[in-house]
C-alpha cells in the first residue's frame, strides 16, 4: 500500500474551479504572491501636505540661523577692529584720521592736515618726500574712509625716517590687526566728490590702475562692500565737516555710507556730541541687503525708533530712523561698533527693557 501523502503544491492544484485554473486552497497563498498594501491618494497628499507644512516652517528657522550667524560674525570682527583702533590709541596717543581729504595741494602734501601733522608727531624724524607724485602722500590723499581702516592698522615699517615706505627696499610691518589676506580687494582712486568706489581682486587687470592700498570686505558673501571708519574729527567741525563714502557693491548699486546721528546727545551738546561715538569712532559694515544707506546722503539716527529733528545754527533739520522702510532705506540691517547686532534690531532689544 502505497503511503506517500501528496504534497502540498499537488494538493492546491488539485483544487480548481470550472474553468479549469487552479486555486489557492483557502487560507493558502502561494509563494512570494502576497498583495502588499500601498497608499491611497489621500494618504499620499495628506504626507505631501504635512511636509510642505515642515518645510515652511523649518527653512527661515534654518536661513534665519545662518543670517544669525553670519552677523554674529562680522560683529565679532567689528569688535575685534574696534579693539586694534584702541591699541592704536594706546601705542600713539590719538585714533588715525579717516578723512584724508585735503592732504595734497600744488603737488605737495598739506602739513597742516590732521593726517601729516599726526605722522609728524608719531615720527618725529619723518624724511618721506613731500612733493611730487611718488611722495607716499599723494596716494594717502586718495585714500577713502575705507582704505584708511587699513592702511593704519597694517602698521609701519620700523624705519623712523621711512614708516611709510622704509625707503624703498623690502621690510615688514608690525600690525594691529590681522586681516585676511582673501578679503582685502584692490579700490579704485578715491575722489571725494561722490563718484563710488569700484572693487577688483588684487593682482586682476581690472585692478592695474587702481590705489595700491585695498579695502577690507566683510565676510558675508552677497554684500560686496567693505568696512568703513569713521573716526570723530570727521564731524567735528559742524554740519559741513561731516563726510560721506560712496561705493559700488557686487550687484552694481551706489551705496554712501554716512556717519550716524545720535537721537539722545547731551542738553547743549557739540556738534560732535549730535554724533555716536561722539568722541571716538563709528565703523560701519553693510548687511544682507549690500547697501550702506541709499544712493544718496541720507544721514540716519540711533536709537530712535521714528525721525529724529535737530535744530542747529537756527536751522532744523529732521534725520529719519534706521528703522524707516523708506527714507532709512538700508540702514536696518548694517552693524556697527556701538550697537551690540544690527542697528533695527538693537533698537527694538532696547525698547523692550
Amino acid at each position: 500500500m502505497n503511503t506517500t501523502r501528496p504534497s502540498i503544491s499537488t494538493f492546491i492544484q488539485a483544487r480548481s474551479v470550472g474553468d479549469g485554473t487552479a486555486r489557492p486552497a483557502p487560507g493558502l497563498v502561494r509563494a512570494g504572491t502576497a498583495r502588499r498594501p500601498g497608499f491611497t491618494l489621500v494618504e499620499l497628499l495628506v504626507v505631501i501636505g504635512i511636509i510642505g507644512m515642515i518645510t515652511a516652517i523649518a527653512v527661515p528657522t534654518i536661513f534665519g540661523a545662518i543670517a544669525s550667524a553670519r552677523n554674529a560674525k562680522t560683529k565679532a570682527e567689528l569688535d575685534m577692529l574696534h579693539m586694534a583702533l584702541m591699541n592704536y590709541k594706546n601705542e600713539y596717543g590719538s585714533f588715525p584720521p579717516a578723512n584724508m581729504q585735503g592732504l595734497w595741494a600744488s603737488n605737495q602734501v598739506n602739513k597742516s592736515h590732521a593726517a601729516y601733522k599726526h605722522l609728524v608727531r608719531i615720527f618725529p624724524r619723518l624724511s618721506e618726500a613731500t612733493a611730487g607724485n611718488t611722495s607716499p602722500y599723494y596716494a594717502l590723499s586718495q585714500l577713502s574712509p575705507a582704505q584708511a581702516l587699513v592702511f593704519w592698522l597694517y602698521g609701519f615699517y620700523d624705519n623712523p625716517e621711512y614708516p611709510l615706505t622704509n625707503g624703498g627696499t623690502p621690510g615688514n610691518r608690525t600690525k594691529f590687526f590681522d586681516f585676511d589676506e582673501s578679503r582685502l580687494y584692490a579700490a579704485s582712486v578715491y575722489q571725494f566728490n561722490g563718484t563710488p568706489q569700484a572693487f577688483a581682486a588684487r593682482g586682476s587687470a581690472a585692478a592695474s590702475g587702481f590705489s595700491p592700498y585695498p579695502v577690507y570686505f566683510t565676510g558675508h558673501p552677497s554684500c560686496g562692500l567693505p568696512y568703513v571708519y569713521f573716526e570723530s574729527r570727521c564731524y567735528d567741525d559742524g554740519p559741513g565737516s561731516d563726510i560721506a563714502y560712496a561705493a559700488m557693491n557686487a550687484a552694481g548699486d551706489t551705496s554712501i555710507a554716512t556717519t550716524y546721528m545720535n537721537s539722545l546727545p547731551p542738553a547743549n551738546g557739540t556738534w560732535a556730541q549730535q554724533h555716536m561715538a561722539a568722541d571716538t569712532f563709528q565703523l560701519i559694515a553693510a548687511g544682507k541687503d549690500g547697501l550702506y544707506g541709499g544712493s544718496s546722503i541720507n544721514k540716519a539716527a540711533y536709537p530712535a525708533a521714528t525721525s529724529y529733528s535737530l535744530t542747529w545754527n537756527n536751522s532744523t533739520t529732521t534725520y529719519p530712523s534706521v528703522k524707516d522702510p523708506v527714507n532709512g532705506r538700508g540702514h536696518a540691517d548694517n552693524l556697527t561698533n556701538f550697537a551690540d547686532r544690527i542697528l533695527a534690531d538693537a533698537i527694538d532689544s532696547a525698547k523692550s527693557q
